[in-house]
C-alpha cells in the first residue's frame, strides 16, 4: 500500500504482493516479490527492510524501526534488512530472495510485521551518513504491508 502521510514530492502509487516460504524450522526464508507502480527513474535502488510493526494506522510511518531483534549494525548479515529492490523501465519490481536469517516462525518470526519500500537506495551500512549503521540512509518511506499468513 502506498505511505499517504508522504510528501507528494515522493509519493508513488506502488502497490503489488509478496509471497514467503519456508520449508523448515531454522531454514532459509524464500521471498517472491511483485510490486509496480514505481515511478523512480530507470536503474534506481530502493530499500527493501523488515520493520518492526504491522501497524498501518498513520501509514508506513507507524510500523516502527527496523526489525533488528539481535542488535546488530544495519548491513550485518543477521539484522533482517534485505537490501534494495529494483524496479525496471515500466516501474516494476519482480525478482526473488532468500533470506537465511528471517523466519515464519519462533520468537523472531516476521508475521505481523511489516514490508517498507524506501525512496532511495540503501547503503549497507557504509554510506558515512549519520543514519547508515541504523536504517542505511534509506530515506522516506514509500510503501508498506503487513506481513499475514494465508493457506498457500
Amino acid at each position: 500500500m502506498p505511505n499517504s502521510h508522504l510528501d507528494s514530492d515522493y509519493f508513488q502509487p506502488i502497490t503489488g504482493i509478496i509471497n514467503m516460504k519456508q520449508n523448515a524450522t531454522g531454514g532459509p526464508l524464500y521471498i517472491d516479490i511483485y510490486m509496480y507502480g514505481f515511478r523512480s527513474a530507470f536503474g534506481s535502488l530502493h530499500g527493501f527492510h523488515i520493520h518492526t510493526y504491522g501497524d498501518l494506522k498513520e501509514g508506513c510511518q507507524s510500523t516502527g524501526g527496523h526489525f533488528n531483534p539481535f542488535g546488530k549494525d544495519h548491513g550485518a548479515p543477521v539484522t533482517l534488512d534485505l537490501g534494495n529492490v529494483q524496479p525496471d523501465h515500466q516501474g516494476v519490481v519482480n525478482t526473488d530472495m532468500i533470506d537465511n536469517v528471517a523466519s515464519l516462525i519462533g520468537e523472531n518470526s516476521v508475521i505481523g510485521r511489516a514490508f517498507v519500500i524506501h525512496s532511495g537506495e540503501d547503503d549497507l551500512g557504509l554510506g558515512g551518513f549519520p543514519d547508515s549503521r541504523t536504517t542505511g540512509h534509506a530515506g522516506p518511506r514509500l510503501a508498506c504491508c503487513v506481513i499475514g499468513r494465508s493457506e498457500q
